[in-house]
């Protein structure tokens, strides 16, 4: 008993000092808690190990998906950091283009109007590239490249600069590939500039338009820019962890060309596709195509298009062991996710390493999955025995049929009627068409009016077409019905327009053609 009366005391101070330390700590770690969210609140700057998934309001999607990657898997993720949207939003409040947007944007009374669209938005985008950025953003960008050299051991690394934007992926509206990317950037001064491109972008005449449509305030939506170590891309492509074409959730399809990405992502060449088997691993499936065209990187920085030589551009552009990495690299994605993924994808023709460079959500089937939906099926009877006129590589599910209707002019679209086919040549104007990620911003074409009605579009002619002549007067063959999407080669609009997860109105009629598989355009 007395050694019992002895203890008590003993434990009850004991476990008051315990008390007294753990209520300090908590409440220090509380303070640094908060202190931490205060300064990654008014942060210009941000690195991707800071990031994650959940920070789309303080970086966008693309920057909070790419700090998710870097932290929490071991996917290999090119490294670097992301201005905040509170550095945007400093930008345009400290130098007044705030309101000089809004009063800009007071002109624009008729959005349907494509030539008064086209002016605002121009003029938008003029004030804004025109305007001088905050020192201390500008010291903050420079201070940040600089030490992203530092890390990598590079001096003044080359970079890709891409535009993430707080509202991408939303259940209700997708703004995602309404904004630039610009690629193998070199230099402080340079970053800082294509960063405020990435700005001036926001107000591009499709993404206005799109705004405008869905009811968003303009200067409600701020953007990131993510600054990326580049990779000097052998090859390069997309990857998604399911089977776009049918929802086939069994396996990963990627897609692969020769040099950077863009010109898979904007459909200037037809890809090589593979399909791999997410149980066994084994590829079961691939089509080689005809690769004719490449973008490089300039040594001093800046892109270009050459021609891939005659004897390379139909051999497999990636083997079959990096191939089955990418698919290895997509199921844990997709596993970490807990939904479909979209990713595109880089092989460094310095090392030969595979690299992941950025990944998002895929939408579409997602949301069919989460919904029940399944595909719809079109009346197409009587048209079993009509002559094949065009064949080429799937860009959407389904059967359809309608009349096809043949527009050669771009000022004939209002003729183009609901429920026909645009049968068309390519409608981009040249510098639209084949826009480098780091050419100055072109205008835009004068001879596209506004349409959302051109929902399908067949090239006339392609390499991958099979006409042959038919009897028959009756325009049949080429099907398509409202609710359905197509099951040949689509036009794209270019500059990584339509995809999947780009299901938004388009302002004017400027399209190009594509056989690719999985970012066709997909409308209900």
């Amino acid at each position: 008993a007395s050694s019992h009366a002895i203890q008590i005391p003993y434990n009850v101070e004991h476990w008051k000092r315990g008390f007294s330390r753990y209520i300090t700590h908590r409440v220090l770690s509380d303070m640094k808690e908060r202190i931490g969210k205060m300064d990654r609140d008014k942060a210009y700057v941000l690195w991707f190990d800071e990031l994650r998934r959940e920070d789309v309001e303080i970086v966008g999607g693309k920057s909070s998906s790419l700090g998710e990657m870097t932290s929490k898997t071991d996917v290999p993720v090119p490294y670097g950091f992301a201005t905040t949207a509170y550095a945007y939003r400093q930008f345009m409040e400290r130098t007044g283009l705030d309101k000089k947007i809004r009063e800009e944007l007071k002109k624009l009374t008729d959005v349907e109007d494509s030539a008064l669209l086209r002016e605002v938005t121009d003029n938008i985008r003029a004030m804004i590239v025109a305007e001088e950025m905050p020192e201390d953003i500008v010291e903050a960008i420079k201070d940040a490249y600089a030490e992203l050299g530092d890390k990598m051991n590079v001096e003044d690394p080359f970079v890709a600069v891409r535009s993430s934007a707080t509202a991408e992926d939303l259940p209700d509206a997708s703004f995602a590939g309404q904004q630039d990317t610009y690629l193998n950037v070199h230099g402080p001064d340079m970053v800082v500039q294509k960063i405020k491109e990435c700005y001036a972008s926001t107000f591009t005449d499709r993404a206005t338009y799109y705004r405008e449509k869905t009811g968003f305030d303009h200067l409600s939506i701020a953007l990131s820019a993510t600054v990326q170590m580049m990779v000097f891309s052998k090859a390069a492509g997309v990857m998604f962890s399911l089977d776009v074409t049918n929802g086939n959730d069994k396996v990963v399809t990627i897609e692969g060309s020769y040099g950077l990405g863009e010109m898979v992502v904007q459909g200037a060449v037809t890809p090589d596709n593979f399909v791999v088997d997410k149980a066994t691993g084994d590829i079961t499936r691939r089509i080689i195509s005809d690769k004719h065209v490449k973008m490089i990187r300039k040594p001093e920085g800046d892109v270009e298009e050459v021609e891939v030589p005659a004897d390379e551009r139909k051999q497999q552009v990636i083997t079959d062991d990096q191939i089955k990495e990418l698919a290895d690299y997509a199921k844990q994605l997709e596993k970490h996710y807990g939904c479909y993924m979209d990713m595109e994808w880089g092989i460094d023709e310095r090392d030969g390493k595979v690299w992941l460079l950025q990944a998002r959500p895929e939408t579409v089937w997602s949301r069919k999955k989460a919904d029940g939906e399944v595909a719809d099926e079109t009346d197409t009877a009587g048209t079993e025995n009509l002559d094949v006129i065009v064949t080429g590589l799937p860009a959407s599910p389904g059967k359809v049929a309608g009349k096809a209707h043949v527009i050669t002019d771009p000022a004939l679209i209002d003729e183009f009627k609901d429920g026909e086919i645009l049968v068309t040549t390519m409608t981009g104007c040249p510098p639209c068409k084949r826009r480098l990620p780091s050419s100055p911003m072109p205008a835009a074409c004068p001879a596209t009016p506004p349409s959302s009605a051109a929902r399908w579009a067949f090239p006339v002619s392609s390499a991958r077409q099979a006409v042959r002549k038919r009897p028959r007067p009756r325009s049949r063959t080429v099907k398509r019905s409202r609710s359905m999407p197509l099951t040949a080669p689509c036009m794209r609009v270019s500059s990584r327009a339509w995809s999947p997860r780009h299901l938004s109105p388009m302002p004017r009629l400027q399209l190009r053609p594509t056989w690719r598989l999985s970012r066709a355009p997909r409308f209900t």
